[in-house]
């Protein structure tokens, strides 16, 4: 096996809001996988075996027993056993998260118009935001008559539009933009940590990442490197755990982040101490002990990217071998190669091989 311990000239850092936008994950819940075969999508289980047979013309991951599904020009619900349960009647239907789904109505942008439904298809809270986000941390965000607000699960808004932007809360706090700077608030809107920062991200693992002018720390700029802007850590306070000295960084997952220095990208813990050394091109959270990682095998003019598996050690535990990779859960993981998708296991075997 191979340990990571590699040194680049140049690459960039993906930021927790950006890692891995592409690949959905695995539900908390999820037992079957969707796969599709001759354009039409169903799902196996672990073992590879057909248990809901390709014939949607598109479906998404289970999540709270069910899973969305295309019939015709809508989308509806089936439960593991290829049941329909929820008709469908939307036009778009995303994946339960903690008993909600949004739901949306209206195909045309300016008609669109998105609520929540329970498990059971009942609408929640009505199509009446022109954008909605998942709940997270018991709130969600939605835009109505052009107003971002914060709602409850009974649609109660919570919280109204007060600052330029905010963000979903995390571990009990958003990030907030007023005058060009970023903070943090509460639950209750109370501003917890002032708008000091150039960039602020959700907390995670009780640190946040968060941006400051590199002037201000002129002895932690990297040699050679002419920056504007430095990356740390704060705690739920606003105080600096780790001190800004990163060209950029992930949150925290699981006690590590992937951050940037100079010309070297690493995995850190929550003290700041350098775990392992990147390659300096894709990197995703460790999800079951494993994390995805690419390497160019092309050349840096003509570029072919391939992905493979590291373990908390940084040692290569599945060759760089596929095109794409969705992460590990219950042992299993989404990989492709060419346009085909297929499941492997946690030995780099197939449980089913790639196809379209």
């Amino acid at each position: 096996m191979k340990k990571y311990i590699l040194f680049v000239a140049t690459f960039m850092i993906l930021l927790s809001s950006c890692i891995d936008s592409t690949i959905d994950d695995f539900s908390s819940d999820q037992e079957l996988y969707r796969v599709q075969r001759r354009g039409k999508w169903g799902f196996i289980n672990k073992d590879g075996e057909i248990i809901i047979r390709p014939k949607y013309k598109w479906a998404l991951d289970f999540s709270d027993g069910l899973a969305p599904v295309q019939i015709g020009n809508k989308m509806g619900y089936i439960n593991e056993k290829g049941d329909i349960v929820i008709k469908p009647i939307f036009d778009f239907a995303d994946v339960f998260n903690d008993g909600l789904a949004i739901i949306r109505t209206g195909k045309h942008i300016r008609e669109r118009r998105y609520g929540f439904i329970d498990t059971e298809g009942n609408i929640v809270i009505e199509q009446q935001f022109q954008s909605l986000y998942p709940f997270s941390d018991e709130l969600a965000m939605g835009l109505k008559d052009d107003k971002w607000l914060y709602i409850d699960k009974s649609g109660n808004v919570v919280l109204e539009e007060q600052f330029d932007s905010s963000s979903n809360f995390s571990e009990g706090l958003a990030s907030f933009k007023s005058n060009g700077k970023y903070g943090y608030i509460n639950k209750k809107g109370e501003v917890v940590i002032d708008a000091k920062f150039e960039g602020a991200f959700p907390f995670s693992d009780g640190l946040a990442l968060v941006n400051v002018m590199a002037a201000d720390y002129p002895e932690n700029i990297p040699e050679g490197m002419n920056l504007v802007h430095l990356s740390g850590y704060i705690d739920i306070t606003g105080r600096f755990v780790i001190e800004p000295q990163y060209v950029g960084g992930s949150d925290f997952k699981n006690g590590i982040a992937i951050v940037s220095k100079g010309a070297d990208k690493m995995a850190i813990d929550k003290n700041g101490n350098v775990l392992f050394k990147l390659p300096p091109w894709g990197f995703r959270y460790f999800r079951e002990g494993f994390a995805a990682v690419s390497i160019n095998i092309g050349n840096p003019i003509i570029e072919n990217f391939k992905w493979g598996f590291i373990d908390t050690n940084g040692e290569l535990l599945i060759e760089h071998k596929f095109d794409e990779v969705g992460d590990f859960y219950k042992g299993i993981a989404r990989v492709r190669m060419g346009e085909k998708w297929g499941y492997i296991n946690t030995s780099g075997d197939y449980i089913w091989k790639p196809t379209k």
